[in-house]
């Protein structure tokens, strides 16, 4: 006697049958077609092995089975084998009419799933104890526009034997050691919101998140925790049509020769429009068993975006940037560390016409004029800004106990701004901050302890810079003359500003701020450039004593004594809050002739001093 789910199960496949044998309608029959294109599109996920069957229900919806589905990477060559194919097994879903080609669609997935190789053998079994997943489907379009996909009570069972080979590929399978058994997860969550501004052209975000996982090596010890991963996309203006004609003309050589380059160009930048995604993790930890090696990672973010600089422009600007805290890691031989760290790259006004330009010029002939790759060059990129920053370094190199040699740093700061790059009068801004370098006594420094500085701040902007004159009079290779950098800098008004250099030694330390700038004339008197700094040198002759300890030749002694005695001659000395004796310098120069410090006049004293 056959049981009721038994029953049921044969009833559902007659009547699925029967109703496939009897003529489906227009309308059926466009969606079942739909989706056998997007099962056999080649960069399509989704590949089905068996049939699919549509049954039409009477309040207009469509009940679709589709036999033998697998989840793939479709990036794989197609001469290439199938690695890690998850084979899903039958699919269903009632896909109910919303609105003319939309479709909301609820899905019925399988609780249990295969992963194979290419070979057929069998890697692993995948469990799911919750199952939902549900959205809006377009069939003009392939694509579900909005989806909500829930799965709970993960488990993937691994063959320790079959799964072996492809873990290691025959080499060591480094920090985690052993070859994983099971991986586990609490929930794996999945949004979509498309929302259509026009027809097919497409904006909204995607998110993936994966929370509670846990992989176990094959006799069931740990190997690794995560306690949360997330993904997520933001799509701005995609054109999907045009993708889908893009494609098709990529697939014909002889079409795509004949296509205009820069009209190409300005079409595959309207279609792809933008994204920006970030990828988060939180606190994720492994090792090997026995705590031999080890890591944890409290938290770590991915930034990235590729989007138009303004709207409707052809230019784009490309952002990279990583976050992270709480790092650390280990093994026998050592133990390391931070407690924060960030990297940060933003690329302004990419320019695609120019460097279609370039490439174009550099294809077409060994050589070309100079001046269209200078030109070209100027117009490829507006700016560049990249920042870093470490917090909290500290470690341990070799085993714990007095072989091992310690070490630490504060923090460390790092900053360049490269701007208005497609002008000719750019901007600049550096900075650099590091402090707190600890525990040198180890060596693992080759620098003299009282060389190794305890802070060191550098802060600097500078605009108007004559890149324009230095490029139109040098070519290439940069050569100028220095007049024409000087009316350059004149005619832009340049100006640079160093807000602070300091360099604080354990014997010594230096401070420097100043400014240059451009002084209007007055009368007859031209334009000119001018300066005004303080130096301020904290123990010079200490400085000056080890500065002669490490000299090399008797040519340099004589020299640093003539440098120390000049600045003695014409600085004026203060007393630091400590008592420790200050040489301060106020160093004023124009274009104009004029060089002093503390209202000196130092030209004399700089043409014999050093004799």
């Amino acid at each position: 006697m056959l049981g009721r789910a038994a029953l049921v199960a044969v009833f559902t496949w007659g009547v699925l049958h029967a109703g496939a044998a009897a003529a489906l309608s227009e309308r059926a029959e466009s969606v079942r077609d739909a989706w056998l294109e997007v099962l056999s599109a080649p960069d399509s996920p989704l590949r089905m092995e068996g049939e699919l069957d549509i049954l039409e229900r009477p309040d207009g919806s469509l009940h679709m089975v589709m036999d033998s589905v697998l989840l793939r990477d479709p990036s794989r060559e197609e001469s290439a084998p199938e690695v890690g194919v998850l084979e899903l097994g039958t699919l269903t879903a009632i896909l109910r009419p919303v609105a003319e080609g939309r479709w909301d669609t609820e899905w019925e997935i399988p609780g249990g799933m295969r992963l194979r190789d290419g070979r057929g053998n069998t890697l692993g079994i995948l469990e799911i104890d919750e199952r939902s997943l549900r959205g809006l489907w377009a069939q003009d379009l392939g694509t579900m526009l909005t989806a909500d996909l829930r799965l709970a009570g993960l488990s993937l069972t691994l063959d320790a034997d079959a799964f072996a080979a492809e873990w290691s590929s025959g080499e060591d399978v480094g920090a985690l050691g052993g070859v994983p058994g099971r991986i586990l997860a609490e929930e794996l969550r999945l949004g979509l919101e498309l929302v259509e501004s026009e027809p097919g052209v497409v904006s909204g975000p995607l998110a993936m998140t994966l929370e509670g996982a846990l992989l176990e090596d094959s006799t069931g010890a740990e190997m690794a925790v995560l306690g949360n991963l997330r993904i997520g996309v933001e799509y701005l203006d995609v054109d999907l049509p045009a993708i889908s004609a893009l494609a098709e003309l990529a697939a014909d050589p002889e079409a795509l020769m004949e296509r205009d380059p820069e009209v190409l160009l300005g079409e595959a930048l309207a279609a792809l429009g933008g994204f920006e995604t970030t990828v988060e993790i939180i606190e994720l930890g492994g090792g090997e068993p026995g705590g031999a090696a080890w890591f944890n990672l409290g938290a770590a973010r991915l930034e990235s975006g590729f989007v138009p600089s303004a709207l409707g422009a052809r230019e784009r600007d490309l952002r990279l940037g990583v976050q992270g805290r709480d790092w650390h890691f280990g093994d026998g031989d050592g133990a390391h560390g931070l407690d924060a760290f960030a990297v940060d790259l933003r690329l302004d006004r990419i320019a695609p016409d120019a460097l279609l330009q370039l490439g174009l010029l550099s294809l077409m002939a060994d050589e070309f004029p100079e001046e269209d790759l200078v030109g070209l060059s100027q117009e490829v990129l507006g700016s560049i800004v990249l920042g870093m920053s470490v917090n909290g370094i500290r470690g341990r190199m070799g085993p714990e106990g007095p072989e091992g040699a310690v070490y630490g740093l504060e923090l460390l700061d790092f900053g360049l701004s490269l701007l208005e790059l497609d002008t000719s009068a750019p901007g600049l801004a550096l900075s650099y901050h590091q402090r707190g370098l600890s525990d040198l006594s180890t060596g693992l420094l080759p620098i003299p302890a009282e060389f190794i500085p305890r802070e060191v701040l550098v802060d600097l902007e500078a605009s108007g810079l004559p890149a324009g004159a230095v490029v139109d009079g040098g070519g290439l290779e940069l050569e100028v003359e220095p007049g024409d950098v000087l009316l350059a800098m004149l005619e832009n008004r340049t100006r640079l500003d160093v807000n602070a250099i300091v360099i604080d030694l354990p014997i010594a330390g230096l401070r420097l701020s100043g400014h240059v700038h451009v002084e209007e004339g007055d009368g007859d008197d031209p334009d000119a450039l001018r300066s005004r700094s303080e130096l301020e040198i904290r123990d010079l002759d200490t400085l000056t004593e080890y500065a002669l300890a490490f000299s090399t030749s008797e040519a340099m002694r004589q020299q640093i004594l003539g440098v120390a005695t000049i600045l003695k001659l014409v600085a004026e000395e203060r007393s630091g809050p400590e008592g420790e004796v200050i040489h301060h310098l106020l160093l004023e120069a124009s274009s104009r002739g004029e060089l002093l410090v503390n209202g000196t006049d130092i030209a004399p004293l700089l043409m014999g001093g050093g004799r």
